[in-house]
């Protein structure tokens, strides 16, 4: 038994040892990499607008030229129907580039600043100059891995910087076509991928940059801001967020399923902008809840299992954070509605409970003989007398003895 244990020991400290070693390797790998795009920066190559609209050509040409590979490696991670891909991602990533050739010129002038009634100096002349950063480190997601890798790409290089991209491990066969073109297509001191999960995010959040670029969840954003305030860096980050819809009594209940069930069903549900909840009127619950079940069926048929157009959630973690399927019928075909008062009655229902949980107090001091002051309540005055209750008890602005009862 001492035999076995000194073994396992043993075992242990080899494991630990070469843990340790592989994240000292890395760690040195992305030092390297991170410095070695800041001498490249610091060499001037990435000033010239020439230079950076030939990289966004680059890019185009890129996306243009393998649109295939890309909407067959999304098919593969998110099971996402190819032309759909090609029209939202692949075609969204040729459109910002266009905009950016189309302005780029314009945009990187110096802007003039008018020095007229300044204290200083009033006849001097003054402007900004659009200088880039430097190195940035770009952490892209999953749920659209081609157009939110590249879309904050374009801004980054348009703007005369060197990038560092790290995509999402959960998309794994985009993320490597991407870190393949980019690597048969640019110097790595200019732009240049880094795959893996969490220890190679956390090792690379440890290095120096001059922006992070991040889209995904507040948990993940919360470690990255952390890791940007020791170096002072900037962060930009896209965190989605909740999306309401307001159904009126007098919307398009048809026109309303079709552009809800197109927006909350596409990607299965994994977009930021994707309708989060529904309020609307009780009255109409049921006709939109209706209109949803037919449009669905219109879209994906009795079957959406076998519909091409259905994407997968993305692994087996997420399916499991979604909401059983008895929850989703509970919630009325998977969207949560709920009621829109008008102000006024939320008014009136709020001063009607504030006026209850007086009651309640007043009676529970009373019985138990305290002294119990009661501070004067617009709302809880109005109430009052709206519902007849201005009695003994339960009068405002006033102080209340006990009586012994109750």
């Amino acid at each position: 038994m001492k035999d076995i244990n000194a073994a396992t020991t043993a075992i242990c400290i080899r494991c630990i040892s070469a843990l340790r070693s592989l994240c000292l390797t890395m760690a040195s790998q992305f030092h390297a990499i991170v410095e070695n795009q800041r001498k490249f920066f610091k060499t001037g190559a990435t000033i010239p607008l020439d230079g950076r609209k030939s990289a966004l050509e680059k890019i185009k040409e890129i996306v243009g030229e393998h649109s295939d590979a890309f909407a067959e490696a999304i098919h593969k991670d998110l099971k996402r129907e190819k032309e759909y891909t090609k029209a939202v991602e692949l075609g969204a990533i040729i459109a910002e580039i266009d905009y950016f050739l189309a302005n780029l010129s314009e945009w990187a002038k110096h802007a003039p600043v008018s020095t007229e009634g300044s204290p200083v100096d009033p006849d001097a002349t003054a402007f900004i100059v659009k200088d880039p950063q430097g190195v940035v480190l770009l952490i892209s997601p999953w749920n659209y891995p081609a157009v939110l890798c590249f879309w904050p790409l374009v801004p980054i290089i348009a703007a005369g910087n060197t990038c560092i991209i790290k995509p999402s491990e959960l998309a794994p066969a985009t993320s490597q076509l991407i870190a393949d073109l980019i690597a048969a297509n640019f110097d790595p001191n200019f732009i240049t991928v880094v795959q893996g999960g969490v220890p190679e995010s956390t090792a690379l959040l440890e290095e120096r940059y001059d922006h992070i670029m991040y889209t995904g969840n507040p948990s993940v954003a919360k470690i990255i801001m952390k890791a940007a305030a020791v170096h002072l860096t900037p962060v930009t980050l896209e965190l989605g967020g909740k999306s309401p819809v307001i159904v009126e009594p007098d919307a398009d209940i048809t026109k309303t399923a079709e552009r809800l069930v197109a927006n909350k069903w596409v990607n299965v549900g994994q977009t930021c902008i994707t309708p989060d909840y529904v309020l609307t009127r009780d009255e109409l619950k049921p006709k939109l809840a209706a209109a949803i079940e037919v449009e669905l069926t219109k879209k994906y048929g009795d079957k959406p299992k076998e519909s091409p157009l259905y994407s997968r959630i993305i692994n087996e973690r997420h399916f499991e954070e979604c909401p059983s399927t008895s929850s989703l019928q509970k919630n009325t075909k998977r969207l949560r509605f709920r009621v829109a008062e008008t102000q006024a009655a939320a008014k009136e229902r709020l001063a009607t409970a504030r006026l209850r949980r007086g009651r309640t107090n007043v009676r529970a001091q009373a019985a138990r003989g305290k002294r119990f002051e009661c501070a004067p309540s617009e709302h809880l005055h109005s109430a009052s007398y709206r519902e007849g209750v201005n009695q003994p008890g339960t009068a405002h602005g006033c102080n209340l003895h006990s009586s012994g009862r109750a």
